[in-house]
């Protein structure tokens, strides 16, 4: 979403109101990330959709200071997820680092390449969200605070997001893993789970590539950033499990997919690299020594 360079109060309105409006409707569907960008600066905030798009009726409150000048007859409603962008780029740099062609002539753009929307969810901190996200091998549950005034079952309603496409996730994951967990070795179906590498952002974070197969336990480790694995597959575990009953996995290798098309994606590996703060250089294994 872009915000007009003569109206950048329209960002303050949107997080107040916790809605947007288009001239036009758009296919935007509740639990699709939604980025924010103001034009002549850069990143705004990283949101997610609480509702479809839909049309506006013709009563509706449009806060906007361009009511009249512009007519406005689509709305969904949001939550945001953080205003701490790690980076401020220039739309060029945009375009040059995620391969985004779009310019930003128009109010509105999908990005459907899943390589580009990871890379979008890439440019805002985790840590920074404002919003708190609990996994489970079927869907994503996503809360926010309510005030103490809001209607909890209203409040509830709107921001409970079901994963899509997670069943064909899982059974995509253990087929390239051929049902073994990729550290442990376990091949107990019911205990292993298809761990998102990088955060799940809607059906477009599901593609093989950016997943694992890991028993639970392990799965709830590198969500939490205690474990994690290198580019080249070493597993690496934070200071506080090396002494553990999990201490016989560091150091050691993944388990890779046979199909390389399967095999994680090094720049997501990276990232949950990055987010690990014990993470340095003396921490990671000389291979061969």
């Amino acid at each position: 979403m872009t915000v007009s360079d003569d109206y950048p109060q329209h960002w303050t309105i949107a997080q107040e109101h916790q809605f947007w409006d288009m001239t036009s409707l758009q296919r935007i569907k509740a639990g699709v990330p939604v980025y924010f960008w103001q034009i002549g600066a850069s990143w705004l905030g990283m949101a997610v959709a609480t509702s479809d798009a839909e049309r506006l009726s013709s009563d509706a409150d449009k806060p906007w200071d361009d009511t009249g000048k512009r007519v406005y007859r689509a709305r969904f409603t949001f939550d945001m997820l953080t205003t701490e962008p790690l980076t401020q780029p220039t739309w060029g740099q945009v375009q040059r680092d995620s391969g985004i062609k779009s310019g930003l002539n128009r109010s509105v753009f999908e990005v459907d390449k899943p390589a580009q929307q990871l890379w979008l969810g890439s440019q805002f901190s985790d840590r920074s969200s404002q919003a708190e996200f609990s996994f489970s091998s079927d869907d994503l549950f996503f809360k926010a605070a309510a005030d103490a005034e809001d209607d909890q079952r209203d409040r509830a309603s709107r921001m409970v997001v079901i994963r899509q496409g997670q069943e064909r996730f899982r059974s995509e994951v253990l087929e390239a893993y051929e049902g073994m967990c990729a550290i442990s070795g376990s091949d107990i179906a019911d205990a292993l789970e298809a761990a998102h590498i990088r955060r799940y952002l809607g059906h477009w974070t599901n593609p093989v590539t950016n997943g694992i197969l890991l028993r639970a336990d392990l799965h709830r480790l590198f969500d939490r950033h205690l474990l994690t694995v290198l580019p080249d597959a070493t597993i690496l575990l934070a200071p506080e499990l090396r002494s553990s009953a999990y201490a016989e996995f560091d150091g050691a290798t993944l388990a890779m997919p046979s199909s390389k098309t399967s095999r994680p994606d090094a720049e997501s590996l990276r990232e949950h690299n990055r987010d690990c703060p014990w993470l340095s250089d003396r921490s990671i294994p000389v291979v061969g020594t």
